[in-house]
This record gives structure tokens, sequence and C-alpha cells, in this order.
């Protein structure tokens, strides 16, 4: 979330509850928290892609500017209805707000406790003898995602992402609807991708993981990438149409469950 985003959702919820609860108190400076509200929600709105997470704040900010011009334009007392009505809506904007920003944080995975630095790589194979019987293309052959992580004595590089498909994820993931998702691209994985595997040893252990109940891979990535800070190297599946996601590049399209 960046300081503009905490600058939009600070300014509009000071301006309602002012608005909520004294609204008589210091217009002019009621006034100047509205408009800059609706200022700062403009901004983002221009500067920033759309996000579901500041949607209702946004909408609160265009509504206590609102208020503000309308009391500008026609100062006095409103009718008591109109006040329950529009205080009524601002308690359900800032319900609606902060049921979204519980949404918006980034969940923070435990850092892998081996002595090894993590490394991590994806895999496509593809069986030419198999043919994918669930796409309309005839040419196509089953096509198998899988991720390797394993010890690495590298510390730099280009840090794994929780999910590869991150912009294209499908409707639902695990049951939850894929908005809930939407901050997982911040989340450090304690990884690095594509780095080579440590020499500390000649061969490693082999795990070979399968997630279970449609689950993608990459929700057991704390998992998966402790041991290999233990010195396993772990191979997980993402089997194609039963994970939750799994990207298939020959398509540019993520593969969802059947």
């Amino acid at each position: 979330m960046s300081i503009l985003d905490r600058l939009l959702i600070v300014t509009a919820l000071t301006a309602a509850l002012w608005w909520a609860v004294s609204r008589h108190r210091r217009p002019p400076g009621l006034e100047a928290f509205s408009f800059a509200a609706l200022l700062l929600a403009v901004l983002t709105l221009a500067l920033e892609d759309a996000r579901w997470q500041l949607a209702p704040w946004q909408i609160l900010a265009f509504a206590v500017a609102g208020a503000a011009a309308v009391r500008r334009w026609r100062p006095g007392r409103s009718r008591r209805w109109r006040r329950v009505i529009a205080r009524s809506l601002l308690v359900a904007g800032l319900a609606a707000g902060g049921v979204v920003l519980l949404m918006a944080f980034v969940p923070a995975l435990p850092e892998p406790t081996g002595p090894h630095k993590v490394g991590s790589e994806i895999f496509r194979w593809t069986d030419s003898q198999r043919p994918e019987t669930l796409t309309a293309n005839a040419s196509d052959h089953r096509q198998v995602i899988v991720q390797a992580w394993y010890p690495s004595d590298a510390s730099t590089g280009r840090a794994v992402p929780y999910f590869e498909a991150q912009g294209r994820l499908p409707g639902a993931i695990g049951g939850m609807p894929s908005f809930m998702f939407g901050s997982f691209g911040d989340i450090a994985t304690h990884a690095t991708l594509g780095v080579p595997i440590s020499t500390a040893r000649k061969t490693w252990p082999v795990l070979l993981f399968s997630p279970g109940l449609s689950l993608p891979r990459e929700m057991y990535t704390a998992l998966c990438a402790d041991l290999a800070s233990r010195g396993y190297v772990v191979v997980a599946l993402s089997e194609p149409y039963e994970s939750a996601v799994s990207e298939d590049r020959s398509s540019g399209r993520p593969r969802t469950p059947t």
C-alpha cells in the first residue's frame, strides 16, 4: 500500500467521522478535509492501477466531498430523515472500507529456519506421447508444471513470486474468491528464482510434493522453502485441471480445475 493510498484512507476516514459526530464544529476545516479526500481519490485513480481494496474509500471520499459541496451551495440545517439516511450510508461505507482493509494487508511468510539460502525453478514438462483431451486444440499434449525448491548459496537475484500467474488468477482459489489474493504479489517468499543449487554437497535428497484438495502448490510455499533451507530438493507438482491454478505458457492462460 503506497503513501498516497494511506493518505487517502486517513483523510477520508477523518472527514467521514467528522461529518458523523461533529459536522457543525469548524466547518472550514471539515470542508478542507472533504475536498482533500476527493483530490486524493482522483490522484489514486489517475496515477495507480484500479484496485478493489481502495474502491470503498474512493467512494467515501466522493461522498464527503459531495456533502461539503451541498453545504456550501445550500447552507443551513437539513431535514432529519436526510441526516438519518446520510449517516446510515456513512456507517455502511466505513464498515465496507474496514472489511476490505483487512484483505489488503500483505501476509508475511515465516523465514526459512535452515542453514541454506533457498532457490527455486519452474519447469514445464510435456508428454509428447499423450494428447491433451481437455482442450479444443487437437495438437495439444499433456503438460505438467512443477516447481523445484532447493538449497542454494546465492542470496541475490530475482525474488520468487508467490503466484506465478498473479495477474491472471481464476475466479476462485481453494474455495475463496481470487480478489482476496490481490495483494499476494508483494509477499516475500524468501527464495531466489533460477539461481544455482548449493555446492555444499554433490547430491541432495529429493522430496516429491503433491498438493491435495485442488489447492495450488503456491499455498505450500513456506513449507517447501523451509525444507529446501534444511538441505532438501522439494519438487512440488501442479496437476493440470486439478490444481486450483497452473499457468499454461503455450496458451498464455491459467488452467483451472474442471
